[in-house]
């Protein structure tokens, strides 16, 4: 869990780090692996916020459920 914690909290400097794995509705998602864990976020430019949109244990298939 801290690792996770240290890696979203710097997606405030850095939103753009991780790469596109999927876009809809005009939103880009974005994914961050860590250990075991996909983190899925977004960004929104209007308000100037990440915002995580699910976190999958890596044996989900994830990208059929963004």
């Amino acid at each position: 869990m801290e690792q996770m914690k240290e890696r979203t909290e710097k997606l405030s400097y850095f939103p753009r780090r991780y790469p596109i794995v999927g876009r809809k509705n005009k939103r880009e998602y974005r994914r961050i692996v860590i250990k075991n864990y996909i983190v899925i976020y977004t960004i929104n430019e209007a308000r100037k916020e990440v915002e995580i949109v699910h976190i999958y244990y890596d044996k989900n298939n994830y990208l059929y459920k963004i």
